[in-house]
């Protein structure tokens, strides 16, 4: 039977956050050394790696509430339950039959697990395609308020006219 949608909601955000978590901590201790080289290209990494990996995250979120709602228990179903879309590691047969008890999981109307890794290889595509979307978005913003701020930046720092010109 398929958990409550704010369970997977919390099933998923909870064990995929933490794995998000680790690997955003790994990655900017690994860059550490970028901080020698220069302090604002490690800020620009590091804050653009943090907000990839949570669109990341709100992303798979989603997918895997479509996935638990339209997939899981219509096509197939496996015994060891808690949430089956990850964008990084496609089902495979060997977590549907993984034994629980005197239980397997089964996939349904003749399908194969090619079928379901096919349509596991479409979400996790439109999982990653809507992740690189809303992090362009947020690029952008953070590009434009840049250019914005440099702009303003500049038009202070000039000169006026009417403060250049001579005294009359």
């Amino acid at each position: 039977m398929l958990p409550e949608p704010i369970f997977q909601i919390l099933a998923y955000g909870q064990l995929m956050g933490l794995f998000h978590l680790a690997l955003v901590a790994t990655a900017l201790v690994l860059a550490l050394p970028c901080l020698f080289i220069s302090k604002m290209k490690y800020v620009v990494f590091a804050r653009g790696f943090v907000v990839f990996n949570a669109l990341l995250w709100l992303c798979g979120m989603g997918a895997n509430l479509l996935w638990d709602t339209f997939v899981f228990e219509t096509l197939y179903t496996s015994t060891d339950y808690v949430f089956d879309f990850i964008p990084f590691l496609p089902i495979t047969q060997g977590y549907i039959d993984r034994p629980w008890g005197d239980q397997t999981g089964h996939i349904f109307h003749g399908l194969s697990i090619l079928h379901i890794q096919i349509l596991w290889f479409l979400f996790a595509l439109a999982t990653w395609m809507t992740t690189i979307f809303l992090y362009s978005r947020v690029r952008n913003s953070w590009n434009k308020k840049t250019s914005n701020q440099a702009s303003e930046t500049t038009a202070e720092s000039a000169p006026s006219k009417a403060s250049s010109s001579p005294p009359d």
